[in-house]
């Protein structure tokens, strides 16, 4: 028999998003909209998030517990959070090396 194939780094980043709370309404932050992109290569993730509605603490309060959140996954090497109001985004996410 074999063994169940583990969900993928991407699933599993989406998975954990969906866990936190949007700080003051205690619903998920995907539910909420919040989180507009998710860029994963080589254990390397960006996450697009709208911080804008929320108040200076909330927003850093949120972009803190999306990078414990994802940094925690086996296989991240690195997490940048992205507010979606920058304009720069999307750009490519590439593996270190």
């Amino acid at each position: 028999m074999s063994e169940p194939t583990p969900p993928k780094l991407r699933d599993q980043i989406w998975q954990a998003l969906a866990g936190i709370q949007q700080p003051g309404s205690g619903r998920s932050i995907v539910d909420e909209g919040l989180v507009t992109q998710v860029a994963e290569c080589g254990g390397r993730v960006a996450v697009t998030l709208r911080l804008e509605a929320l108040p200076p603490s909330g927003q850093q309060e949120l972009a803190a517990a999306v990078e414990r959140a994802v940094a925690a996954l086996d296989g991240v090497r690195w997490v940048r959070i992205r507010p979606a109001s920058e304009s720069r985004w999307p750009r490519p996410v590439r593996p270190l090396g």
